[in-house]
């Protein structure tokens, strides 16, 4: 319980010990560090006592006929300024049968987390940046050690998130796919580009494919030859084909409403699994990817030579008459892999004929290799990692909610649910506190810390303590 005579013996150890540190032969580094643990012990101490006071509270307003207080117990939580140790009362709800820590249900903690969200949240957000023993590293690098990380914790945090992210994109595929609800999109605009492509990562015996789908609106500059995409929206993880559609078409109609979209195209490297996303969209055209195009060309073609330029024109005006005419000329003097390779280019352009033909008229997309690369590739495409198709999964969609607004509140946490009553019960006893220390905080110093007038106070280390406490020596 927060009271006067605990707050005042609390500042004045806490003054004791800014005192030693300042007077201790260290650098001005490690007395930030000392200091850092030292108000963090601080503040949590003062944070127990409130809860504490909240805890009481709550007890006096629960509805004694359902909840039979039992006894107390303490919670231990990790947070980025060291433990902090809850005592809360412990009831039996009379009409379920189980057991009720009133306390946590107000503050929103899971039960059996030793984290706190704080700690937790960052333990997610540098498993996106870094490996995780890294992450661990620079965690306690950070929290001046407070923080108890280990790279098995910050993996297990970042695995939570991610499955309570899958989870969410389940469900709402599950809405619409198996119950029939119709997501109920407000953003209305008339075209939609969409892209999709894979990413293999190196597994435990066998690749690990990833599958990323960006959708947006369009282009918009945002510098000096710089574009971003306008609302854009993120999906990824280790799926077939088709779950994969059915959550992207899910989720995206849930923002914009497809029904009002005029146009859509769809991008991609020409792969079948690509090709499915035309089924889940209105009035969509399926575009190969301008990346994957350009690669295919040079893999076949040196682009210094005539025929490289000839297909090039023929496919930007769609004659696809032409691009045939160039390409078998250019056959007549080719041989051995040359010319395999050459038959590889003509059959990959009869197969993605469409895609290269409808996208004449359209706006220029070929986001996806920038956005692959953005979002999966540059945490996960890591020299000596290896990843199961689960691990791998929950990290991809914690590294789309880094990206994603939509995906950010999936993980947010809810506001604290505390009664009018209570938080103003906790107010008044700040305040009461607060008036009692401001009455004369010299005379109660001096009447606790004895060496600010007696045989010492001439020494350095007290004059130091009398400085912090803004309490000045008498007048002889």
């Amino acid at each position: 319980m927060l009271s006067i005579h605990a707050v005042r013996e609390l500042f004045l150890q806490t003054l004791r010990e800014l005192a030693e540190l300042v007077t201790e032969d260290r650098s001005f580094g490690e007395l930030e560090e000392a200091v850092q643990r030292l108000s963090g012990r601080l503040t949590l101490r003062l944070l127990e006592w409130v809860l504490a006071g909240i805890d009481e509270r709550l007890m006096q307003e629960r509805d004694p006929s359902r909840y039979e207080c039992l006894d107390t117990r303490e919670r231990v939580l990790d947070t980025p300024l060291g433990e902090l140790q809850v005592k809360r009362r412990y009831y039996r709800d009379r009409a379920t049968g189980q057991g009720v820590f009133l306390l946590d249900e107000a503050l929103g903690l899971e039960s059996r987390r030793r984290l706190s969200p704080r700690l937790e949240a960052l333990c997610r957000r540098l498993a996106t940046e870094m490996p995780y023993h890294r992450a661990a590293a620079v965690l306690r690098e950070l929290t001046a050690g407070q923080a108890p990380a280990r790279a098995m914790t910050v993996w297990r945090a970042s695995q939570r998130a991610g499955r309570r992210l899958k989870e969410a994109a389940e469900r709402l595929r599950r809405s619409v796919f198996v119950e029939g609800q119709v997501p109920e999109g407000r953003r209305r605009s008339v075209e939609l580009h969409a892209e999709a492509d894979e990413v293999y990562l190196r597994g435990r015996g066998q690749p690990v494919v990833l599958k990323l789908g960006v959708a947006y609106e369009g282009k918009q500059a945002v510098g000096s030859n710089r574009q971003a995409l306008r609302e854009r929206r993120v999906v990824a993880g280790v799926m077939p084909g088709t779950a994969f559609w059915e959550q992207a078409s899910a989720y995206w109609g849930t923002h914009w409403d497809l029904s009002a979209v005029q146009a859509c195209y769809l991008g991609g490297d020409g792969a079948h699994w690509v090709k499915q996303g035309l089924q889940y969209f209105p009035r969509a055209c399926y575009r190969l990817d301008p990346f994957h195009l350009r690669r295919a060309l040079r893999e076949a073609l040196s682009p210094s030579e005539e025929t490289y330029a000839q297909v090039c024109r023929a496919i930007e005006a769609g004659d696809w008459a032409g691009v045939e005419s160039a390409l078998r000329q250019a056959l007549r003097g080719r041989r051995g892999p040359a010319r395999e390779r050459l038959l590889r280019l003509r059959g990959y352009l009869r197969e993605h004929g469409d895609g290269i033909v409808a996208s004449g008229e359209a706006p220029r997309l070929g986001a996806i290799e920038a956005e692959v690369f953005h979002v999966l590739a540059r945490r996960m495409k890591r020299h000596g990692a290896r990843w199961s198709e689960r691990g791998a999964d929950h990290l991809a969609r914690l590294l789309s909610e880094r990206v994603d607004p939509h995906w950010r509140a999936v993980l947010g946490g809810r506001p604290l649910q505390i009664s009018p009553g209570v938080r103003q019960a906790t107010r008044q006893a700040v305040q009461r506190v607060m008036r009692q220390l401001e009455e004369d905080p010299a005379r109660w110093l001096r009447a606790r810390i004895p060496a600010l007038t007696g045989p010492h106070a001439t020494k350095p280390w007290v004059q130091v303590l009398r400085d912090l406490a803004h309490v000045h020596a008498p007048v002889a």
